[in-house]
């Protein structure tokens, strides 16, 4: 992974990374990130670095996150979501067809 890290560490030094006008947090270390230089290392790392889902999803339901949307195809995560805590709420947005519960969910 260590050639791709490399190739990545190129493009992202050509971004200007600004501090988070909402923060995030990111899979490597699920940890919460507010500052630019936290966002590029966070994506460099996120190369060869293992994604600690479990451990993500716990991290945003301690800071009162209850809502989550899966965008793309499938629902996997939405699954996985529901099974690390099922107090939570999860839907998936992968076609036109999904917005109405989308919608629904938000509301």
């Amino acid at each position: 992974m260590q050639p791709a890290q490399e190739r990545l560490a190129r493009d992202l030094n050509t971004v200007d990374f600004r501090d988070l006008d909402v923060p995030l947090v990111n899979n490597w270390q699920a940890k919460l990130v507010r500052t630019g230089r936290e966002a590029r290392e966070g994506l460099y790392q996120q190369v060869p670095n293992p994604v600690r889902w479990t451990e993500v999803i716990q991290k945003l339901a301690s800071l009162g996150v209850r809502r989550f949307i899966e965008v793309g195809a499938g629902s996997v995560l939405t699954g996985l979501v529901r099974s690390i805590d099922s107090s939570l709420e999860a839907s998936k947005f992968g076609e036109a067809g999904d917005l109405d519960k989308v919608y629904a969910a938000i509301a």
